[in-house]
C-alpha cells in the first residue's frame, strides 16, 4: 500500500458538528450529548451519539448501532432510545444507559422503537412505537425503574412522539386519538379532539400548552402544524408554520420553534424562528435545512437537525445560540481565518470568526497548543493582520470597536483588553510589520490619527507619521529586506514615481521595482538572498511569472512551472518557502493550495486542502496555516490545520527494526508502515514476542517488508522518550525520537542498568554497533537491571 504525504496533516481541529443529522440533544451543566443518525462527531469517529464537554467531543463507547432518536440525562447517567438494538455491542433493543464507562440494558429493552424519554415522579417514563417492554406489555408508553419495567397504566392507542414533564402532570403527543393526552397520576385527560395528524414536540409554560407536529385542525382550511390549547380546544398559534415543527422550546420570554418550514406566520422563516409574543422575529439568518431538537437552558439555545449552515456559518448539524447567533460546537473556527502570529508559548488567529474550539471569540483567539482562548471582547468586525513587536501584540483590520473602546482598525493586546493605538485609521489595516523600532502599517486606510498618510504609516510610539507620500493605492503586504522596506498590493504609484503594485522605501524614499507587476501582489517573504512575492500576478518585468517569483536584488527568478493559481501566503520553514494560496499543483506535483519550494524544486503536501490558504507560520517541524478550508489532508481540520512536514526514512527488503520518533494521536502501523507486510509488525516485551497494534513512542519493533520502501514518518516533536522496565537480566528494544543523537545520550535511572557495548541495530540482515540512534530506527539494548531508559 502507498504511503501519502497526507500523513504530515494534524488531527485535532476538527470541524465543527457531525456529519449526519442531529435527531436528540440533552444538557448537563456544561455538557451536552446529542444522538441521531452519524458516524463523526467534530472530527472524532462517534457512532450515532456523542458527548460535548464545553471544548471537545468525545464518543460514549463504540455508540449504537442506528439511530437515536431520544436522550434523557441524570447527574451519573445518559440514557438513550431509537431504533438501535445495540449499544456498546451488547444488546439492548431501543433502549439503554452510558453510566460514563460503559453501556447497559434496560433489562430486555422494547419490541419497538423508542422516540421520547422523560422523568416523571422517579421513574424513567420510555414513549414509542412498541408493544412489549422488558417483558411486560406496555402499549408504547412504559415506565423503568430499579431495574424493573411497568406499564403506564393501559399505554395509548398510537405512537408517542413526545413526552413533557411537569410537578404536577405528564404530557404526551403523538399518533394517538386527538394528538395530546395528559396524565394526572390518576387517569389520562385527552386535551381535546380536534388534532388531526401526529404531535412531534411540545411545549408547556405554565399555563400555555403549544404543540407542534404534521397536523392539522378541522376543517381542512384551518391552522396546521402549530396550535395553542385554550382549555378547551386547540386553535392556531400565531400563523402557524407551512410544514412540520419539530421542536419547541422557551427563553427569556420567547417561544422558539424548529422544524422543516420555510415560512411562519406567512413571513418567510429558515426552519427556526421565534415568537416574541406579538410578532415572529428570526434567529440571525436561520438554518439551511430542517431543525429537528430544540433545547434551552442557562440563557443558551441547543438545536440539532440535518443542517449545514446556521446564521450564515457551517454548523453541520449541532449549534448553539448565544446573544442572538449561532454558535458551532467544534474544534475548528466557523469562518475563515485570515492571519496567524507566534509567541513561544501561543498561536494568535485573526479573521472573520466568531467562535472557534466551542469558545466566543470575536475575530480574534489564542490556541496554547491545547485549548482555544479568547482575547478580551475581541471586536466588532474582521482582523486583517496580526504582528507582534518587542512583546506586544498588535491586531489590524475593518473593526472599529472592542466591546466600548474605540480602537479604529488597529489595536494593542494589553494582557487584559485591547487598547487604541493613537487614535487609529480611517480605513482597513491589511498589514503589520517592525522597521526599524516602529511598528508599520499598511492598508487601504489614507489618513492615521488624524495625519495624511496614504495606505502607509509608522507608529513612532507617540503618534502615526507618513512615509513621503505613501501609494495611491490599497497596501496588502510589508516585509523587510537588506535593511529596507518592501510594501505590495494594488497601486501604481509610491511616494508619486511610478511603482507597479511593489517598491522600496530605502530609508529616504521610495523607489520601484523594475518595472513592476501586471497584478496585485498580496505575499512577501525576505530569506538572506532572495525577496519572495507571491499574488495575482502573471508578468513581473515584462517578462512571465504565475503568482509567485523571486527578487535577487537586480532580476525576477522565475519558479520552474510555478504554481497554477493565486499565491497569498509566504513564509520560511527550514530551509524551504512555504506557500499557501488557492492553487491545485506546484510544478507538476498535486499540491491542494500548500506547497514547499526547496530553491530548486516543489514538493507537495498531499491532497492539502479543499479550499483557500490565507495565512502560514512556521512551526518546529513544519507549518499552521489558515483559511476558508475544512479539510486538511482528506480529514476534517476547520480553517486551521497544522502541517508536519514529513522526512522519509528507507527500509530494506526483510526484517528491519522501526520506531514512530514522533508525537501523534494517530499511532497505528498501517498509517506510519503500510509497505510492512499485514500482521509482522511485532515488540518484545517480558523476554517474549507480541503484535502489535498501536506504536508507542520509545519502544522499538520488528517490522517485515516484501520489498525495499520508504516510510514518510511526521508528527509532533518527540525531544524526549523514556521507557521503564521493571526487570533486568534482557534484552529491551528501544525507538528513537525526532532528531539524530548519539548513543552516549542514552542513560538510565538508576545509571549503569546498560550492559556496555550491547547496543545493536540491524542493517543488511546483520546485526552492527551503531554511533547514533536515529529516527525512525530501532535498537536492541541490553539490560543489567530493572530502570528507565531515556533518550534525549
Amino acid at each position: 500500500m502507498a504511503q501519502s504525504l497526507d500523513v504530515g496533516w494534524a488531527d485535532g481541529y476538527a470541524f465543527p458538528g457531525t456529519n449526519g443529522t442531529v435527531h436528540a440533544v440533552a444538557r448537563r451543566g456544561h455538557e451536552i450529548f446529542i444522538g441521531g443518525e452519524f458516524t463523526m462527531a467534530g472530527g472524532i469517529f462517534a457512532k450515532n451519539i456523542a458527548h460535548w464537554d464545553g471544548s471537545n467531543w468525545s464518543a460514549l463507547g463504540s455508540g449504537c448501532d442506528s439511530t437515536v432518536f431520544a436522550l434523557h440525562v441524570t447527574a451519573n447517567t445518559v440514557y438513550a432510545g431509537g431504533a438501535f438494538m445495540r449499544a456498546g455491542g451488547i444488546l439492548v433493543k431501543g433502549i439503554a444507559e452510558w453510566n460514563g464507562a460503559n453501556w447497559s440494558a434496560l433489562g430486555t429493552g422494547v419490541v419497538g422503537t423508542v422516540y421520547a424519554l422523560a422523568s416523571w415522579r422517579d421513574s424513567l417514563v420510555i414513549g414509542g412505537f412498541f408493544a412489549l417492554g422488558g417483558g411486560n406489555t406496555v402499549n408504547n408508553i412504559g415506565k423503568y425503574k430499579d431495574g424493573q419495567w411497568n406499564a403506564f397504566a393501559t399505554g395509548t392507542n398510537g405512537a408517542v412522539r413526545c413526552l413533557v414533564a411537569t410537578d404536577t402532570a405528564l404530557y404526551v403527543g403523538g399518533a394517538l386519538a386527538g394528538g395530546v393526552s395528559r396524565w394526572n397520576g390518576v387517569q389520562w385527560q385527552p386535551l381535546g379532539t380536534n388534532l388531526s395528524g401526529t404531535v412531534r414536540s411540545l411545549l408547556v409554560n405554565g399555563q400555555q400548552v403549544l404543540a407542534g407536529g404534521s397536523f392539522y385542525l378541522p376543517p381542512l382550511s384551518g391552522a396546521r402544524y402549530l396550535a395553542e390549547w385554550n382549555g378547551n380546544i386547540w386553535q392556531e398559534f400565531a400563523g402557524g408554520t407551512n410544514n412540520e415543527v419539530l421542536a419547541l422550546a422557551t427563553l427569556n420570554n420567547l417561544v422558539i420553534a424548529g422544524g422543516s418550514f420555510t415560512t411562519v406566520g406567512g413571513a418567510p422563516f429558515a426552519h427556526v424562528a421565534a415568537w416574541t409574543g406579538s410578532t415572529w422575529t428570526m434567529i440571525d439568518s436561520g438554518a439551511t435545512a430542517t431543525v429537528h431538537a430544540l433545547v434551552a437552558d442557562s440563557g443558551t439555545v441547543i438545536m440539532g437537525g440535518n443542517f449545514l449552515r446556521a446564521g450564515g456559518y457551517r454548523m453541520c448539524g449541532i449549534t448553539i445560540l448565544k446573544f442572538d447567533t449561532w454558535q458551532p460546537l467544534g474544534l475548528g473556527a466557523n469562518a475563515a481565518i485570515r492571519t496567524i502570529a507566534m509567541t513561544d508559548t501561543s498561536v494568535f488567529v485573526g479573521g472573520d470568526f466568531l467562535s472557534i474550539g466551542g469558545v466566543d471569540a470575536a475575530y480574534v483567539a489564542r490556541w496554547d497548543g491545547m485549548r482555544w482562548h479568547s482575547l478580551g471582547a475581541g471586536f466588532n468586525a474582521s482582523v486583517f493582520t496580526l504582528h507582534v513587536s518587542n512583546g506586544a501584540l498588535y491586531a489590524g483590520g475593518a473593526f472599529t470597536h472592542s466591546d466600548t473602546t474605540t480602537v479604529n482598525r488597529i489595536a494593542q493586546w494589553n494582557g487584559s483588553a485591547w487598547a487604541a493605538v493613537g487614535g487609529g485609521m480611517d480605513n482597513a489595516v491589511d498589514a503589520l510589520i517592525e522597521f526599524n523600532g516602529e511598528v508599520i502599517a499598511g492598508g487601504l486606510f489614507t489618513s492615521a490619527g488624524g495625519v495624511t498618510v496614504n495606505h502607509v504609516a509608522r507608529w513612532t510610539g507617540t503618534g502615526w507619521a507618513a512615509f513621503s507620500g505613501g501609494t495611491n493605492g490599497r497596501v496588502f503586504t510589508l516585509a523587510t529586506h537588506k535593511n529596507a522596506l518592501f510594501a505590495g498590493g494594488s497601486f501604481t504609484h509610491a511616494g508619486g514615481i511610478p511603482a507597479q503594485n511593489i517598491a522600496r522605501w530605502n530609508g529616504n524614499g521610495w523607489t520601484s521595482i523594475s518595472s513592476g507587476c501586471n497584478g496585485m501582489i498580496q505575499a512577501l517573504c525576505s530569506t538572506d538572498t532572495l525577496l519572495y512575492v507571491g499574488g495575482r500576478f502573471t508578468v513581473l518585468d515584462n517578462q512571465s511569472h504565475s503568482f509567485i517569483a523571486a527578487w535577487n536584488g537586480s532580476a525576477w527568478n522565475a519558479f520552474g512551472s510555478s504554481v497554477d493559481g493565486p499565491v497569498l501566503a509566504l513564509a520560511r520553514y527550514d530551509s524551504l518557502l512555504a506557500v499557501g494560496g488557492d492553487f491545485h499543483f506546484a510544478g507538476s506535483a498535486a499540491s491542494g493550495n500548500l506547497a514547499f519550494w526547496n530553491g530548486q524544486l516543489w514538493l507537495s503536501s498531499g491532497t492539502g486542502t479543499d479550499t483557500t490558504i490565507h495565512a502560514i507560520a512556521p512551526s518546529d517541524s513544519g507549518v499552521i496555516v489558515g483559511g476558508a478550508f475544512t479539510l486538511a489532508g482528506g480529514r476534517p481540520s476547520a480553517r486551521f490545520g497544522r502541517y508536519d512536514r514529513p522526512f522519509v526514512v528507507p527500509y530494506e527488503a526483510g526484517w528491519n527494526i522501526v520506531s514512530l520518533p514522533f508525537q501523534t494521536a494517530r499511532p497505528y502501523p498501517s498509517l506510519w508502515f503500510p509497505q510492512a507486510l499485514g500482521g509482522s509488525l511485532w515488540s518484545f516485551t517480558t523476554s517474549a514476542y507480541q503484535a502489535a497494534s498501536t506504536l508507542v513512542n520509545g519502544h522499538g519493533y520488528w517490522a517485515y517488508f516484501i520489498s525495499p520502501a520508504s516510510a514518510f514518518l511526521s508528527g509532533q516533536p518527540l525531544t524526549s522518550a523514556q521507557v521503564t522496565v521493571p526487570d533486568g537480566g534482557r534484552w529491551v528494544l528501544l525507538g528513537s525520537i525526532s532528531r539524530t543523537v548519539p548513543v552516549s545520550q542514552v542513560t538510565t535511572t538508576p545509571p549503569g542498568a546498560i550492559l556496555p557495548g550491547t547496543m545493536y541495530e540491524y542493517v543488511g540482515g546483520a546485526y552492527q554497533t551503531p554511533s547514533e540512534i536515529r529516527p525512525g530506527r530501532g535498537y536492541w539494548i541490553y539490560l543489567l537491571s530493572p530502570c528507565t531508559i531515556r533518550i534525549q
